[in-house]
């Protein structure tokens, strides 16, 4: 049996909207004390990232993931897509809400990123619960999550990401 490192904050609940690395950011080296980066000491493995936010049902945002292979190498698009927050899977009394649909839109991995917790194909819920993107890290130890489309019409008002490794 593996080791779970169990789920950690990946990107703080906030109605501030990320912007996408381009060809001249990507070069950027992250830093470590931002919000949306996680670092991971030792052997990665596989990666379960969720996604929340607080809203009601039905309200949906955007993501973009990046991996870094290390500090002073630019970042590796790995995927982005879109997700969908139910009001029916709740975190405790905070009123936040796990999104239940999930979609890659795109990626460009070493290998292939995956959904977990879904039915008939890339987007369908089951029962309602927490879909979540599942990914082998390649070994790549530092991650930037960027979320996008928030705060307007039917998209969600705040929204954040754990993240999860595995090995």
């Amino acid at each position: 049996m593996g080791t779970h490192s169990g789920y950690k904050p990946f990107r703080t609940v906030t109605a501030t909207e990320d912007t996408v690395l381009v060809a001249a950011t990507q070069q950027t080296a992250p830093v470590l004390a931002d919000d949306g980066v996680v670092a991971f000491e030792g052997q990665v493995g596989m990666l379960h990232i969720r996604f929340k936010g607080t809203a009601a049902e039905n309200l949906t945002f955007s993501y973009y993931l990046w991996a870094y292979k290390s500090l002073t190498d630019p970042a590796e698009y790995v995927a982005h897509g879109l997700l969908n927050l139910t009001g029916l899977t709740q975190t405790g009394e905070t009123n936040e809400f796990y999104a239940d649909t999930l979609i890659i839109t795109a990626q460009a991995w070493n290998k292939t990123v995956s959904l977990i917790n879904t039915t008939g194909g890339s987007q369908v819920p089951a029962n309602a619960g927490i879909c979540k993107l599942l990914l082998d890290s390649c070994e790549y130890p530092i991650w930037k999550i960027q979320i996008r489309d928030i705060g307007a019409g039917g998209e969600c008002a705040k929204c954040g990401a754990d993240i999860a490794n595995f090995y």
